[in-house]
């Protein structure tokens, strides 16, 4: 639904054309426009819910409490990898989660552990950037419009397989 107004105030909710308004109406067209500040403000809502369904879609399959981790799994990392060979700082989530792993079975290193993270953390960064980049060039164009419901924008991401 879109607000319209005729000859500037409020005539009616429409879903459909101006034309088929006016027709509807049985007045002329050029009395009629959009409520553009209304038009922008769903626009925005439409992009903003758009927005923060492809974040979700980032975290699928890992529980909340594992996502509230990251931040400190890649600071660890990048510190660890920072460091030179014989000067490794201390990582206690990332040595703890080694440790966890091995016990369990897990056959793989801490420093295979550290450069996985980085991995992630590099992946997540660039699309989040992307997504991000997105809505705020569609932003933009939706403030910047006549017509805020022509403006277009695309979320998705491209999807890699692990080989």
């Amino acid at each position: 639904m879109r607000r319209v107004l005729l000859d500037g105030v409020f005539h009616a909710d429409w879903m459909g054309s101006l034309q088929e308004l006016a027709d509807f109406a049985g007045v002329s067209v050029a009395r009629l426009s959009y409520d553009v500040a209304d038009t922008k403000a769903q626009a925005i809502k439409r992009l903003n819910d758009d927005f923060a369904a492809a974040m979700a879609a980032l975290h699928d399959g890992w529980p909340d409490y594992e996502i509230q981790t990251w931040t400190v799994q890649a600071e660890e990392a990048r510190q660890w990898m920072a460091a030179k060979p014989d000067a490794k700082p201390v990582v206690p989530f990332l040595s703890s989660l080694h440790a966890q792993r091995e016990a369990m079975g897990w056959e793989g290193t801490l420093e295979e552990l550290v450069e996985r993270v980085i991995q992630n953390t590099n992946a997540y960064t660039a699309a989040t950037a992307s997504l991000i980049g997105r809505r705020h060039v569609a932003e933009r164009a939706i403030d910047a419009a006549d017509d805020p419901s022509s403006i277009a924008w695309e979320f998705s991401l491209p999807t890699t397989t692990e080989g």
